[in-house]
């Protein structure tokens, strides 16, 4: 009989050195979590548990097994790595906020073998976790963002990307009884990849291995804001480093050694003495909290001293030689009026009607025609001929078209007839296809035909087509939707114009959320009463609007059927002579609020580089000195109301967001 000395440790849950090497050699201790790897637990009572060894999970004080409610939103400390390693079944999951994984979920081990083979191929080894008693397998590496969870299936299986708000387990026990195992031993280092090296093996991967559509899941941005409010905030950072924070709530209330805590005269726990990070729990700033009577009227000074924080001084290490040959180079040079004024002038698609910026919208109701005045523009931007008057460069276009392609491919016909141009000698490129404008994965993917294909100009019919499923009045979804819409135009440079409906009001513009019509550059309205029909430019960023242009539509053979019965379609006809009905309404742009106008005047007050701009925090905290407290502290919620109307002017496109940082674009002025 072996000597019971010198017997392998026997442990469900990972071992300590795992521990170390996640916590001390990959730093990963903010994003580690506790799963209950003894498959042979006893899950509590009323849990919400469906299993073990797969989710977030922990002993109770009855050593039954409990989840971690909100551990999406949790930030792990030492205190609490240094207690959960104690526990043999404690297996660890990581959270997938900054180390990223491929689940490569295939039962066929010659595909498997082929998956992995080709992701080696493209970019190199990954570190792989896999079991003895399986072919499937997961590949970790770091990518920065907020990366949505994404999946193919393909013939074999499933390969799914795990992104914010997922987590995967390290070491444990799998619910098979297999332990996990890395090829090679846990990591010592994790590779990065770039967003675009990721989206490029992802695209590569389908092509290559998929046998159905991809799906992209949403995500909840509510942690990731939470999560920002403790990396922003230095103070929050100092404490987590000093090791004096024993907890963080969901709300990202801090728990923490209370630096006078030997003169208490009692123990109340972890939650005694608490730092909330600025803009969180109504604080516009951080703050320190301490329940015990001897330190509430202490100043957060004399906290701040306590802690051994010090604020940088930012400018300690800038030393300018006298003596030097040649002055320093300048990062940000000011100039002279002259200088700054003598730009080049805005440049257009059609002078004073389509600019060339990143995005514009065409809005009206069904039947006013809009579809057909959008291939009116495009045609005559492709074709290179003057529109209504007014000078068109001339360029490629691409047409998505999104809905109705055997209507629109009759359009076009009907068009060339008009016009008597043969329509393989024009630059206008057409798509059947409904990208998904909330997939990054297909922005990504149009954006490459766009690329191919050398548009400056694409149309995009209609919006709603290709945001399936998504909320037309959430500013947070269809603002993400739009962003996209701005990154596809920083790719291929072209102008996005977006064909949309209008509301029940088409008073009140386009329908679903009003930062839509924001954040647009340029806004046309096409509009339609009894007989008359007219696009009416509501919105002009860099130019004036009230433009407006009638037209009618008058109905064309283009060809007959298969029965020999007759094709029609319409084509649009520029109307000069017209009259306006004077019943018609035309969408306004919105108003500025009145916390809206603060933000912009203090944006023109501070004193900041304009190519650098300043941070939305600084820009709260100018406006709060400048608006009157509420009597009450703990009914002050001018931080969040200031928050929200600055995203409301980045929505509306008067400020711009960049790296974090605020920057005017100059159009209330």
């Amino acid at each position: 009989m072996p000597n019971v000395l010198t017997m392998p440790e026997q442990r469900a849950g990972a071992m300590p050195d795992d521990w170390n090497t996640l916590v001390w050699g990959l730093e990963l201790t903010e994003d580690l979590l506790p799963v209950v790897s003894n498959l042979d637990a006893e899950i509590a009572p009323g849990s919400t548990l469906k299993g073990l060894g797969k989710v977030p999970s922990l002993y109770n004080g009855s050593r039954r097994v409990v989840g971690i409610p909100k551990w999406t939103d949790h930030v792990t400390t030492l205190n609490e790595i240094s207690t959960w390693q104690k526990e043999k079944d404690y297996g660890i999951c990581i959270q997938s906020r900054r180390v990223r994984a491929l689940d490569i979920d295939i039962k066929d081990p010659d595909q498997a073998h082929a998956v992995a083979g080709f992701i080696a191929g493209r970019i190199g080894s990954l570190p792989r976790r896999g079991r003895g008693n399986s072919s499937k397998f997961l590949l970790v590496f770091r990518c920065d963002g907020d990366l949505p969870k994404r999946s193919f299936t393909t013939s074999e299986g499933l390969i799914e990307f795990l992104g914010t708000g997922q987590q995967f387990i390290a070491c444990g026990t799998h619910t098979s009884g297999a332990r996990y195992e890395w090829e090679g031993g846990l990591p010592q280092g994790i590779p990065e990849l770039d967003l675009e090296r990721f989206e490029e093996l992802w695209l590569a991967l389908h092509a290559e291995f998929g046998v159905a559509p991809a799906t992209t899941s949403k995500i909840s941005t509510r942690h990731e804001v939470l999560n920002n409010a403790i990396v922003v905030d230095p103070i929050a950072q100092h404490l987590i480093a000093a090791q004096l924070v024993l907890g963080i709530g969901a709300d990202k209330k801090m728990n923490i050694v209370c630096p006078w805590k030997d003169q208490h005269s009692m123990d109340s726990g972890d939650t005694e003495t608490v730092y909330y990070p600025a803009h969180t729990n109504g604080h516009a700033h951080g703050a320190f909290k301490c329940l015990h009577a001897g330190c509430e009227k202490r100043s957060q000074q004399e906290f701040l001293d306590a802690v051994g924080y010090s604020a940088p001084d930012l400018f300690e290490d800038i030393v300018d030689d006298p003596d030097a040959e040649e002055a320093p180079k300048l990062k940000y040079q000011f100039v002279l009026g002259d200088v700054y004024t003598n730009r080049p002038s805005p440049k257009w698609h059609i002078k004073k009607v389509l600019p060339e910026s990143p995005l514009v919208m065409i809005f009206g109701a069904s039947g006013s025609g809009k579809s057909f005045f959008a291939l009116d523009l495009g045609m005559a931007v492709a074709r290179g001929i003057e529109w209504r008057g007014h000078k068109v460069a001339q360029a490629p276009v691409a047409y998505v078209c999104a809905e109705g392609a055997s209507g629109f491919a009759n359009r076009m016909r009907a068009y060339a007839h008009q016009h008597g141009i043969q329509l393989n000698q024009t630059h206008f490129y057409t798509l059947d296809a409904a990208p998904n404008m909330t997939s990054k994965a297909d922005v990504v993917a149009l954006a490459r035909g766009i690329k191919a294909c050398g548009a400056t100009l694409v149309f995009i019919d209609t919006w709603a087509q290709v945001t399936p499923g998504a909320n037309e009045n959430s500013g947070e979804e269809m603002g993400a939707a739009l962003a996209l819409c701005r990154g596809l135009h920083n790719f291929t440079g072209a102008t996005v114009v977006l064909i949309h409906h209008a509301g029940k009001d088409s008073s009140k513009g386009a329908r679903g959320w009003s930062g839509s019509h924001a954040a647009a550059d340029a806004v046309i309205e096409v509009i339609r009463v009894d007989n008359y029909r007219a696009a009416s430019v509501v919105k002009m960023k860099d130019g004036e609007d009230g433009a407006e242009f009638a037209f009618a539509l008058e109905t064309v053979g283009v060809g007959f059927d298969d029965e020999d019965e007759p094709i029609e379609s319409c084509v649009l006809v520029h109307n000069e002579t017209t009259a306006r009905p004077e019943k018609i309404k035309v969408a306004k742009a919105p108003k500025f609020s009145e916390h809206q106008i603060l933000a912009l005047r203090m944006m023109s007050e501070i004193a900041f580089n304009p190519e650098e701009g300043i941070k939305a925090s600084d820009l709260i905290a100018s406006m709060l000195e400048q608006s009157i407290a509420h009597s009450d502290p703990k009914k002050d919620r001018r931080a969040e109301v200031f928050k929200r109307s600055i995203e409301a002017l980045v929505a509306r496109g008067e400020l711009e967001l960049c790296d974090g940082r605020l920057k005017s674009s100059g159009v209330a002025a």
